[in-house]
């Protein structure tokens, strides 16, 4: 009989599994809804664009700007009005701010306007000039519109300029929406101002004649004597350029 029992004793055991074996292969609910997804690592590269490499934060892309010619470093000095590299090209908007001031919070404030633009390329002897103008909706009854302009020479932004003009001409109509240039050639006598402070800050630059050439920026905190305007935060979104003339 101690015999018989101690055989099927065996047997039992045989056939039962054992519970910590069943606890280890088979997790529970819980440790599964407890358990970190897996993040995968940035893999974020430089965006290139046509005015050089900008690498790209972990966090935030870097911003690609359209700038089809080379902006020298040194331009950041320039005087009185320095040319940098910024702002979103995607958010600019055509627009103008006069009589600016800065309130005790940084915010800016002024008198907005509405505002048209347009981008014309003109040539001076062997060189060329991008010019772009803003019409200032406010401005329109005194005929004053802002110009920033661009010598550029095989492809090198060597010069720039911002420009505050004045049609002097009294005729009614005579002048409207047309540009330094062309006042000169129409034989409009203008008068023209240029900021003693500020800065000119381009997003997208594109001097080749297309309908597709896109220029935007900004002026900032650009000072003119004028009473009208004084201090003065000026933006432009400009598409096509017409072929030089």
């Amino acid at each position: 009989m101690n015999v018989l029992f101690a055989l099927l004793s065996a047997a039992a055991l045989a056939q039962s599994p054992q519970p910590y074996m069943a606890e280890a292969s088979t997790p529970t609910a819980d440790a599964s809804a407890a358990a970190p997804p897996t993040v995968a690592a940035s893999t974020e590269t430089a965006v290139v664009s046509s005015s050089g490499a900008h690498v790209a934060g972990e966090e935030k892309a870097s911003l690609s700007r359209p700038i089809h010619a080379v902006i020298h470093k040194d331009s950041a000095d320039w005087e009185p009005v320095p040319l940098l590299v910024g702002g979103d090209p995607g958010q600019m908007r055509t627009r103008a701010v006069l009589r600016a001031r800065r309130t005790s919070k940084g915010k800016v404030v002024g008198d907005l306007s509405r505002a048209r633009a347009s981008a014309r390329l003109h040539r001076a002897g062997d060189d060329r000039w991008l010019v772009v103008s803003v019409f200032p909706r406010a401005l329109a009854k005194r005929r004053k519109h802002f110009e920033i302009r661009f010598r550029i020479v095989e492809g090198y932004v060597e010069e720039a300029k911002a420009a505050l003009v004045t049609v002097v001409d009294q005729r009614r109509g005579v002048g409207e929406g047309l540009d330094a240039d062309e006042l000169a050639r129409a034989g409009v006598e203008y008068g023209e101002e240029f900021p003693i402070s500020g800065a000119i800050v381009v997003s997208a630059l594109d001097q080749r004649a297309s309908e597709s050439a896109f220029n935007a920026g900004s002026l900032r905190r650009t000072s003119f004597t004028d009473l009208e305007v004084g201090l003065a935060e000026v933006s432009w979104s400009v598409k096509g350029l017409p072929p030089l003339r």
